[in-house]
């Protein structure tokens, strides 16, 4: 199953939640898949490689819509780590006895940990600044490698505060 690409037109906070729901449903759907690559002592393979980038890919554009609220690695992380979760509790239950809201329940206490709308003035408007600026890498292009160190380092320091 192709995963589609990221339309960087539409709105990145229904296509992350949209990436979300099909996670859950592949994972469901391929229960000895999911056994096999959510072993964590499996090296990662390229299909993984692949799969997790479209989350990655998903995030980014969420931060430079400037509605991302802790920094990207640590989204990326948290949604493969929630997603997998939600899969493995899923299909360890029988059928009949699946928690039909489960997936839901997650996806909005995910969206409660990444998203904002920090247009309110909030102390988390300067922390999504700083994670829109930083993932907007082509703003830093008029500093000097030097300064762009400098930059990239306090982003991340706004960023995780």
């Amino acid at each position: 199953m192709r995963s589609p690409r990221v339309d960087p037109d539409g709105d990145p906070v229904r296509d992350l939640r949209r990436s979300f729901a099909a996670h859950i449903d592949f994972g469901t759907s391929n229960p000895g898949l999911t056994a096999i690559f959510s072993d964590p002592l499996r090296r990662p393979s390229t299909t993984e490689e692949r799969g997790i980038a479209v989350p990655r890919e998903r995030i980014h554009l969420v931060a430079l819509a400037g509605r991302l609220r802790i920094p990207e690695e640590r989204a990326v992380l948290l949604v493969h780590a929630i997603g997998t979760g939600v899969v493995l509790a899923l299909i360890a239950a029988p059928e009949p006895d699946r928690d039909a809201h489960l997936a839901d329940t997650a996806r909005e206490s995910l969206a409660a940990a990444l998203l904002t709308d920090a247009t309110d003035g909030s102390d988390d408007s300067t922390r999504v600044a700083a994670l829109r600026l930083r993932a907007g890498e082509d703003a830093l292009g008029a500093l000097s490698p030097a300064e762009r160190t400098f930059m990239r380092e306090w982003l991340d320091r706004i960023a995780d505060s």
